[in-house]
């Protein structure tokens, strides 16, 4: 009898230390399976948005009584072959004579633009681009203006964006006096810098000009720095200088204006 247990052991022995391996792999591969369909369902990880939106307002008070209100919006979403810009502002100011009440109309301004860039290879690229302004002060009841062309892309790096362009524009003026209207094709040259200066400063600037090819005396040019220094989190404060140059205004209209804004900006993505 005790041969007979023996054997017996020694025959279901193997069988049952058969079985555990193949229930571990069974386990492991169960746990790999729902690894990989979780994988498949994860969505994935796309180019994101970045920019940041922007407030300024000034306000005196004594013998004249002013206010003023600035508001911008910047946003880019940088691809692996492409790149998307938008940017937007608004201003406006008045001045009170508290002596006779007579309010006056200082700045009242708007416009947008947007830029697409197709990267053909790593630093070149083609882009189309449009824009519109008002400018009730001046007299500018819209400017419109399309383009294409190409550009190269110099320097991308963390610290260092630089890139330049050029191409041609369509160009549209309306004036409310209707006798500085224009419409012509201008050449564009542009250039597009940003830079980290450090941790808690960066400056940014886009220059542009416009000359017309059928017109020498009509010329269009466009130079915006921006100044940003950290204040908290995505809390930022900024200057920003602006010139508009335009050749071809009414009489009586000055032919550079110059925009100065003072405010802080909230950031978003990146």
């Amino acid at each position: 009898m005790p041969h007979l247990v023996a054997l017996l052991a020694l025959a279901f022995t193997p069988t049952v230390f058969a079985s555990i391996p193949s229930e571990t792999n069974a386990a492991s591969a169960l746990v790999s399976a729902s690894h990989n369909i979780a994988l498949q369902d994860a969505a994935p990880v796309g180019p994101q948005w970045k920019g940041d939106l922007g407030l300024g307002a000034t306000w005196t008070d004594g013998n004249t009584e002013s206010s003023s209100v600035n508001t911008t919006f910047k946003a880019e979403r940088r691809g692996a072959d492409d790149r998307w810009a938008f940017d937007a502002f608004v201003n406006y100011g008045d001045t009170t004579d508290k002596a006779t009440g007579t309010s006056t109309v200082t700045t009242n301004n708007s416009g947008a633009s947007t830029k697409y860039d197709y990267f053909y290879s790593k630093r070149t690229f083609f882009y189309g681009n449009a824009s519109h302004k008002v400018d009730h002060v001046a007299d500018l009841d819209l400017r419109a203006i399309v383009g294409a062309g190409v550009g190269y892309q110099w320097v991308e790096g963390e610290r260092l964006k630089w890139a330049t362009d050029a191409g041609l524009s369509y160009v549209d003026e309306d004036f409310g006096d209707n006798t500085a209207d224009a419409d012509f094709v201008a050449a564009r040259v542009a250039s597009t810098l940003a830079y980290q200066i450090s941790k808690t400063a960066s400056f940014a600037q886009l220059a542009e000009i416009l000359p017309s090819l059928k017109d020498s005396e009509d010329l269009i040019a466009k130079v915006d720095s921006k100044l940003k220094l950290s204040i908290t989190g995505k809390w930022n404060a900024f200057v920003q200088h602006v010139l508009d140059f335009d050749n071809s205004v009414p009489d009586g209209n000055d032919e550079a204006d110059h925009r100065v804004v003072v405010g802080v900006t909230w950031g978003f993505g990146g």
